[in-house]
Parts: C-alpha cells; structure tokens; sequence
C-alpha cells in the first residue's frame, strides 16, 4: 500500500517556503544594508541634504517658481515623511512573519494574517506614493509637467541599463 507519510511531511514544509519565496522581493528591500537582490544598485532613501539638493535641481529643470518650488517641496516632504512611517512599519511587519515562520506553532492562519498586514502596508505606502505625485504635478503647467515627463522617462531608461527596475515605464 502506499505511504502517505512523506508527502504529509512534505505539504507541512511547503506552505512556510512557499510564503518565504513570495516574501523574498519585498525583504530585498526592506533593507538597504542586503547584498544582492533588487537592492544591489539601489541606494538607500536620501538625506535631507540630498533631497533639497534634488529638489533645486527640479526647479531649475523645470523653471519653477519660487511658489511652485515651496509648493512641491512641502508636498515631497510630506509624503517622504508619511512614507519613511509606513516603510518603517513595514520592515518591522516583515521581521514579524519571518520570526513567525520559523516558530514551532505557527499556523496557516497567523501567517496569512500577517501577510495582509504587510500587504496592506504595501498599499498604503502605494497610496501615498500616488498622492504626492499626482499632488506635486497638479503644481506644474504643461510645459513643466512635459519636461517632467522626459526627466523621468530619462531616468527609467537609466535605470533599465543598470538593473535598477526590470521594465519600461509603459508597462505600467
């Protein structure tokens, strides 16, 4: 007859792996400090300093106002902050399933629990992105928010180049 036994032993291990392996992307970077993964050639979130050197940069680039240059700044600061929260949150969340999963005691159901923590996280920190790039655009006229455009059409293709993100901007 045939032993169930092996494979009962081999369903029980595959759930964790299977969560782990999906989890794998979004821990790459969780943490600057990793080596490989997507974080190879990305560096971690810029210093004030370095954002309002970027944030000069965008102002000369896109010839705004002096109006225009505060507005977008307080609308970048704001959503860098609500991000550097929830980025914060989600590293921490991340720790979480991952200790979790390695626990004795740990159920299907505690571990999907916790990936809809993260995943909620995920959305938010989406969400907050979204805003405060559409808010920092509806700050710019057509010619502005074209030159814009092309920076950032630019810099996908850099990034493309060098690793840094896997498809072009139209795919999204």
């Amino acid at each position: 007859m045939y032993n169930r036994m092996p494979l009962q032993k081999l369903a029980v291990l595959a759930l964790p792996l299977a969560l782990l392996l999906n989890l794998l992307p979004g821990l790459a970077t969780a943490d600057p400090s990793s080596q490989g993964g997507r974080m190879q050639n990305r560096t971690s979130h810029p210093s004030a300093s370095a954002s309002d050197e970027r944030h000069q940069q965008m102002i000369k680039n896109l010839g705004l106002s002096p109006e225009q240059g505060q507005k977008v700044k307080s609308t970048m600061e704001q959503g860098r902050a609500q991000s550097q929260t929830l980025r914060e949150q989600l590293k921490t969340k991340r720790k979480a399933m991952m200790q979790y999963l390695q626990t004795p005691n740990a159920t299907e159901a505690g571990a999907r629990n916790l990936n809809s923590e993260i995943n909620d996280l995920q959305r938010r920190l989406s969400e907050v992105r979204l805003k405060t790039w559409f808010s920092m655009r509806s700050q710019l006229n057509p010619e502005q928010l074209q030159k814009l455009q092309a920076i950032k059409a630019k810099q996908w293709a850099q990034r493309s180049k060098s690793g840094g993100h896997p498809h072009p901007p139209e795919d999204y």
